[in-house]
């Protein structure tokens, strides 16, 4: 087909690629938003709601790991059809789910499908690319699918607002078609390497991510020195250590721990684990802007949109920047944007939508300086029989690190929360004894927290309603603090082993 001729079909691989990062982009910002909105339709509790998110950062993290191997054993084509293929069809279960525990079920299979999906995108990027325009190629790739990423809040909000929640996994289909359309006529089929898959390093992986996600995620439900919660905690950590000793001895090893010894790469994804998980903290800002500032859902997606704004230019650049000078400047000047970001959004989270914006912006133009650099770095330290694995591995560091921060984040602002609305409680006569449990949900208004209100003397309802949401902003507050923190410690660690990673970038072809 001539308009897939070798001159210009990298450019269309590009934009097959693009069209389907751009669908998993799309799920990252645009359920946030309405997350408010769900919670009262299905009446969930904060944690609950949580898990609609870590179901699927969960699912990701446990899979893509298999997703890079299966790229490699079986072809990068035919295994980003099938990831594509399940993502497609669980987003349209996610559509129709009846209820909490439906829609957190297909939200995990819709993490299967896009662990299969995500790294032999990148996968395949990389190696239609010549080594002297990665750089300029994944800065695109990023960039493209950063128009969705944008856009994905104000869409979010504005189709949860105006039609249904509902929509904006039905908007999926669509990008689904036209990427498999796309990558069967510009991908040129090749054929996998016939090894082994390491059946048990996936299996151990699996259960110890799992056990430690689900010991945080339950922990102030189960109680932090229960049984459950200790003895999961222990599980997960003591199968982490076991595969990390025993993977050295498989032929053909999930991960290849000996490539952590380059300084380079054990940079590029100590910068994606950190960045990505003080990222855990915007899960709550758009239920922060629409719970206690008052915005509406398309509103709060308005804002969204612009905050994201920035990826257009910064991510491209970002690719030249590693290009021409490698990793270090674009990396630590990302953290720094970061840090800023979420320092003044503590010490003054204004309801004035001008000042919000300034104080997102920078955070916007952060991210893409942090992942653009760190992905192509990572990328460039194998040769291209690796990089279906090593794309999995930084995909698998990020997935992990969101699930990871999504559970301490949502473990620190329930304990924070409930916590001090106890104690707030019990200081007024008029509330004392009270059950902090019953209200559950109150700031977000849903249906069993309101009736429990109702239920209370009008003598105790305006202190309950203060108490409330006083709480829950202590707890928004802390968390955005905890996020600053790890940006710094992301930070330090970015300029210490990217000291010498000026001409480490294309040092692979």
């Amino acid at each position: 087909m001539a308009l897939f001729k070798e001159a210009n079909r990298k450019w269309w691989i590009l934009f097959a690629m693009t069209s389907c990062i751009s669908m998993i982009f799309v799920d990252v910002t645009v359920l946030p938003v309405a997350l408010p909105t769900i919670e009262r339709q299905f009446n969930s509790s904060v944690a609950a709601l949580q898990w609609i998110i870590n179901g699927y950062t969960l699912a990701l993290s446990v899979f893509v790991l298999a997703g890079g191997k299966m790229g490699d054993i079986w072809g990068h084509r035919r295994t980003f059809c099938l990831g594509l293929f399940l993502f497609a069809i669980s987003s349209a279960f996610c559509g129709i789910s009846p209820n909490m525990s439906a829609f957190i079920a297909s939200r995990v299979l819709q993490g299967i499908g896009g662990a299969i999906l995500i790294p032999t995108t990148s996968a395949i990027l990389f190696t239609n690319f010549p080594s002297h325009q990665r750089g300029k190629a994944m800065g695109l790739y990023v960039s493209i699918g950063s128009i969705f990423l944008a856009f994905g809040p104000f869409l979010g909000g504005s189709l949860t607002e105006y039609f249904s929640w509902r929509m904006i996994f039905f908007i999926n289909l669509p990008i689904a078609t036209l990427g498999f359309t796309l990558a069967m006529l510009s991908v040129p089929k090749t054929e996998g390497k016939k090894h082994s898959f390491d059946t048990v390093g996936f299996i151990t992986l699996a259960l110890g991510l799992s056990a430690i996600i689900i010991s945080l995620m339950e922990g102030n439900s189960w109680g932090w020195t229960s049984f459950k919660t200790i003895g999961l905690l222990l599980l997960g950590i003591g199968s982490i250590t076991a595969l990390i000793l025993t993977e050295r001895e498989v032929k053909h090893p999930l991960i290849e721990f000996h490539l952590y010894k380059n300084k380079v790469f054990l940079g590029a994804n100590t910068s994606i684990f950190f960045t990505q998980l003080q990222i855990g903290a915007t899960v709550f800002w758009a239920i922060y802007l629409q719970n206690v500032l008052g915005y509406s859902p398309s509103e709060a997606g308005v804002l969204g949109f612009l905050s994201n704004t920035p990826i257009f230019v910064m991510a491209p650049l970002s690719g030249m920047l590693v290009d021409k000078y490698g990793p270090k400047i674009p990396v630590i000047s990302g953290f720094i944007l970061l840090f800023v970001a979420l320092i003044l959004f503590v010490c003054n989270p204004s309801p004035n939508l001008s000042y919000l914006f300034l104080i997102l912006l920078p955070y916007g133009c952060g991210i893409p300086l942090i992942f653009t650099p760190s992905f192509t770095s990572a990328m460039a330290q194998v040769d291209d029989a690796k990089r279906g694995m090593v794309s999995a591995m930084t995909s698998c560091v990020r997935q992990c690190s969101t699930t990871l921060g999504i559970a301490l984040f949502t473990a620190l602002f329930v304990s924070r929360n409930t916590t001090l609305f106890s104690s707030l409680l019990e200081s007024n006569m008029a509330t004392k004894g009270i059950d902090p449990t019953a209200f559950t949900g109150l700031v977000s208004q849903t249906p069993d927290s309101l009736a429990a209100l109702h239920a209370e003397p009008l003598s105790s309802t305006a202190f309950i309603l203060e108490y409330s949401k006083e709480a829950y902003i202590s707890a928004f507050t802390l968390v955005n603090i905890a996020a600053a923190i790890f940006t710094l410690i992301g930070l330090a660690l970015a300029i210490f082993l990217f000291a010498k990673a000026k001409a480490a970038v294309n040092s692979k072809n």
